[in-house]
């Protein structure tokens, strides 16, 4: 068992890490119990149960990838379709190295068409990643890099979805040469930029 940690947001990191790799309902209290090196009272006292620590998970996750996807598009020596491409390498770096997908996408697999508050945190995440992609992509647009007769929205949300497909394919097997290619694919569709500026492997 770990050492016991009173940090409450060490404890969200450990359960987030158990959520992530075994599922909401592969994993019990017993998991939590041993990943956290809290007792079972403990857990229902500090949280209220398994679900509530899965929905404090889920928020921590959240505001963990907001601010670190934002920060990519912090580096001005990247174009908006650079920045993006690399933000979305990260991310296939992250879950084939993991072999676990994206927590996000699993849990709305997972739970949220059975739970309303859970689809509620998952709609957000989904609603905040258009969001913040969408003045990207009005740059790549302004600097004559993006298509310009393409809805800045509407390509946000079709790179959701391709998110979602990139890591459903992973956990099916895809190899990164696969997954890259397919990337390269899809901003090429969005973009009028010289293939040689999103090249950065």
């Amino acid at each position: 068992m770990p050492q016991v940690s009173t940090d409450r947001f060490t404890i969200v990191e450990q359960a987030t890490d158990l959520f992530w790799k075994k599922g909401y309902a592969e994993t019990s209290v017993e998991d939590l119990v041993q990943a956290t090196g809290l007792n079972r009272y403990a857990i229902y006292n500090r949280f209220g149960g398994k679900r509530e620590m899965l929905l404090e998970a889920l928020a921590g996750f959240v505001n963990q990838r907001r601010a670190a996807f934002m920060a990519q598009f912090q580096d001005d020596s990247m174009r908006p379709l650079q920045a993006i491409r690399h933000m979305f390498t990260g991310f296939i770096e992250e879950i084939l190295q993991t072999g676990n997908g994206c927590l996000m996408c699993n849990t709305v697999s997972e739970i949220a068409p059975k739970d309303p508050d859970i689809a509620e945190v998952c709609r957000g995440y989904q609603e905040q990643f258009v969001a913040m992609l969408t003045p990207v992509l009005g740059e790549a647009q302004a600097a004559g890099d993006m298509r310009p007769e393409l809805d800045g929205r509407a390509a946000a949300n079709a790179l959701l979805i391709f998110k979602v497909g990139l890591a459903t394919m992973a956990k099916a097997g895809a190899q990164r040469e696969e997954l890259m290619e397919a990337l390269d694919l899809e901003l090429r569709a969005l973009g009028n930029a010289a293939q040689s500026e999103l090249q950065e492997r």
